[in-house]
């Protein structure tokens, strides 16, 4: 079909900024909402997926939205590692992705200088013969030369403005193009080169526009990051983005006709004009001179460079990097506010929900598994001291009153499960302040907590610490791996992971963190033996549980109403066995848990293992104890199965353990070592 057919079929399509194209893109890509791409897998995005940082895409999706009118650039600032070239980059994968499919062709063109010869295709996609011919689809060896258009701009410029107004009448003639839209058509300007050319063959063939249309290759172009075609990164040791240089041996040039070989040719250098039409990085932003970048004061807000006697119009999406060391600095520049006004700012700190944090690296982990094994929760373990180095001591003066108090008492683990919108056993914590806190934490993100997420350790460095354990000479990566690991990147970098700590508190303190997660370890593996030696029903501890909340619920409403027999033993055994001090409190904070629970998620059945982990962890623990001395004789068994082999039914319990749980060989003997401790 020929492209002008094309645009007056679909003329919304072939006449998006970019920006536009951009949002079309990223819904194309998510066929739900935008802000849905950036966290989707999938074995044809080769960018890895953002976890978390909802409202960071939030903040993109809806700049891209206005970026038609405010034409700003767009500057991620945030610690470095916490994501801001993930997501540019991720955001240039969606074009990649989407100019392959039909919603999503971009077109552009290139002028054909032949050898004296004739070919009967038009600027028709079809071979068709035409009235019009056209060198569009010579053979190589009867073309003197090809001049691209430097820009990849689309065909319709090469229009006159009278054939521009006409076809806007005639492909709108309900007016539902967007203004930029039709500024786009009416008024877009050519390529200054491009217009040379145009101009001089215009001359030579007397005005004669059909005859000029013979020159002009109407092509499709897909972006691509690594040919810089509409995707362009320019980092901070270039100090030029755009310049033109004079030419006179290009053999292109050389090659034109006789009315073109006499005129001064520029060509357009740097790698900005490279991203016309699709997506300019400007990777580091801040770390480079300010003159390097000042152009931007003029052309964000034009869309327009000045360059010499020539003004070029780019239709590009600019957005940088920078962290908050630059950022301050900048702040302090002189012209600061002139920069101010045609910058979007979007802060983007690390992830302080440690369960979004573990994605990062079960994605990395699971890709590793398949070559060595992995222990098992390394992922959730890693992402939750992730997060413990990143939070500080709640700020209570700005909490409402009823919560300072409650607040200012939570450690850094009940924190971290508050982020993570898990409850934590505080029975303190009526319904009320839990469904306050959720709130606060839905709507601000972070417990007034200065600066919180701007320190700690980054995603990037626990990715290098999960590829070191990998290539250790081990042939299982053991958690004792991992946690040497990350002690001895915590000694080498305690200055920087504790400052500003406070010296009274648990916040901000590697070591800390580090005897938590062993601590958490111990307490799965616990898990794990349990379920593998099956002295019980899988499920028994839930079913335990679930029916002494069901005797107590009944037992708290019998002053009410009437209800069939309670079971006081279960109530009375339950609380003897999980060793409960004031059982009364403890009743109404299993309730008010539960209430709670149901107000946030009024269409959920309760989760009782999320709602009471401590609980299930106690249940646990008291029927592993109360079992010690078969898990003793067990422990032993699977300890010397090397030099004595295990019985078939010994055997099931280390290929459970194995299978189920993921401890394997190395891991088996480690999680050994830590049970023998427990017993002995």
């Amino acid at each position: 079909m020929d492209y002008l057919e094309l645009l007056e079929l679909k003329p919304s399509q072939y006449l998006r900024s970019a920006y536009t194209y951009a949002i079309d893109a990223l819904t194309y890509m998510a066929h739900e909402q935008p802000q849905s791409y950036f966290h989707t897998v999938h074995d044809k995005f080769q960018t890895p997926a953002l976890y978390g940082q909802q409202e960071v895409i939030s903040q993109l999706i809806h700049a891209l939205k206005q970026g038609e009118q405010s034409n700003r650039l767009i500057l991620l600032h945030g610690p470095n590692g916490s994501g801001k070239t993930s997501l540019i980059q991720r955001l240039m994968e969606a074009l990649e992705l989407y100019s392959l499919t039909n919603e999503g062709a971009v077109y552009t063109f290139h002028w054909v200088f032949p050898l004296n010869q004739k070919n009967q295709l038009g600027l028709h996609t079809n071979t068709e013969q035409n009235e019009t011919s056209s060198y569009a689809h010579l053979p190589s060896h009867l073309v003197h030369a090809h001049v691209r258009s430097e820009l990849n701009q689309p065909p319709f410029l090469l229009l006159p403005d009278e054939a521009r107004f006409s076809l806007l009448e005639k492909i709108d003639p309900q007016r539902k193009l967007t203004d930029v839209q039709k500024h786009t058509l009416t008024c877009g300007a050519l390529n200054p080169r491009d217009q040379q050319i145009f101009n001089a063959l215009l001359t030579e063939h007397q005005g004669d526009f059909s005859a000029v249309l013979k020159y002009i290759h109407v092509e499709r172009f897909n972006f691509d990051r690594n040919t810089m075609v509409g995707l362009v990164t320019i980092d901070p040791c270039y100090p030029t983005d755009i310049g033109l240089r004079q030419t006179q041996v290009d053999q292109n040039i050389l090659n034109l006709p006789d009315p073109l070989r006499s005129m001064n040719f520029y060509i357009l250098e740097g790698d900005l004009p490279k991203g016309n039409r699709g997506i300019t990085e400007y990777n580091d932003l801040l770390k480079r001179p300010i003159e390097h970048f000042k152009y931007l004061l003029s052309s964000c807000e034009t869309g327009r460079i000045r360059l010499g006697q020539t003004t070029l119009e780019l239709d590009t999406i600019r957005i940088g990097t920078c962290n908050e060391e630059q950022l301050t600095a900048f702040s302090q520049y002189p012209d600061f506010e002139s920069f101010k006004a045609r910058f979007e700012f979007i802060p983007m700190a690390f992830l302080l929900n440690h369960k979004e944090e573990s994605l990062i690296y079960s994605a990395q982990i699971d890709s590793l598994s398949k070559s060595k094994p992995f222990a098992p929760h390394i992922s959730r373990l890693l992402g939750l001291f992730a997060v413990l180095t990143r939070l500080r001591k709640p700020n209570t003066p700005n909490l409402p009153a009823s919560l300072q108090s409650v607040v200012a008492q939570l450690s850094p683990h009940e924190k971290a499960k508050l982020y993570a919108f898990e409850h934590i056993s505080n029975s303190q914590l009526t319904s009320e302040q839990y469904t306050q806190l959720y709130d606060i934490l839905k709507l601000e993100g972070s417990l007034n907590a200065p600066q919180e997420g701007q320190f700690g350790i980054s995603p990037r460095d626990l990715k290098t610490l999960i590829d070191s354990a990998f290539y250790s000479s081990s042939t299982v990566v053991t958690f004792r791996t991992v946690h040497d690991l990350l002690y001895t990147y915590c000694e080498k970098n305690k200055e920087e992971l504790t400052i500003d700590a406070p010296t009274d508190q648990e916040y901000n303190d590697p070591g800390y963190a580090l005897n938590l997660i062993q601590t958490i370890a111990i307490q799965r593996a616990k898990q794990a033996f349990y379920h593998a030696t099956q002295l019980y029903e899988p499920n028994h501890i839930e079913t335990y549980v679930k029916n002494y909340i069901t005797e107590i619920s009944r037992l708290l409403k019998s002053s009410r109403e009437a209800t069939s027999t309670i079971n006081n033993d279960l109530i009375t055994e339950f609380e003897a066995r999980m060793q409960i001090e004031t059982p009364e409190s403890f009743r109404d904070h299993i309730m008010s848990t539960i209430a709670s629970a149901h107000l946030n998620s009024p269409h959920e059945k309760p989760d009782f293992e999320n709602l009471f982990p401590e609980l299930f962890t106690k249940a646990e623990s008291v029927f592993f104890d109360e079992n010690k001395g078969y898990i003793q004789e067990m422990i032993d068994k699977l300890s010397n199965r090397k030099k004595h082999p295990l019985t078939e039914k010994d055997g099931q319990v280390a290929q459970i353990l194995a299978q189920e749980f993921g401890y394997h060989e190395e891991c088996l003997d480690e999680t050994l070592g830590w049970l023998v401790k427990l017993n002995a």
